[in-house]
């Protein structure tokens, strides 16, 4: 029988409004680039839609704005897939701690950011 291994620990920072080329840029980012180097880091991101709400709930959602029919800041994919699973969702029943803070989805869309369903607190 193998030895049961502890789960990984994961740290997802989601950025937008702020510029793509920030790592390696003329910020000065010294605690975000030592993290860099020791992380798994995603440099090549794109959007499904040219605005904010649905793309959070596009990749919140694991769905594309096509099938979560979320194209402005009116609708969320809680409106047709009351059951999805969300992906901080995934982790909080996986008996992983999921928090956030700021705009991790766009304000109330879903409504109270998802809560109790994606968030452990």
């Amino acid at each position: 029988m193998l030895p049961q291994r502890s789960p990984l620990n994961v740290l997802l920072i989601l950025v937008d409004d702020l510029r793509p080329e920030i790592l390696g840029s003329p910020a000065l980012t010294p605690h975000i680039d030592r993290l860099a180097k020791s992380s798994t880091v995603f440099d090549r991101a794109y959007c499904q839609q040219a605005i904010c709400g649905p793309s959070r709930n596009s990749f919140l959602s694991g769905r594309r704005p096509q099938r979560t029919q979320s194209w402005n800041f009116l609708n969320h994919f809680r409106e047709v897939g009351p059951n999805w699973v969300s992906l901080p969702q995934w982790f909080k029943q996986h008996n992983y701690t999921a928090l956030a803070t700021g705009k991790t989805y766009h304000p109330n869309l879903p409504p109270r950011w998802d809560q109790p369903l994606s968030w452990s607190a």
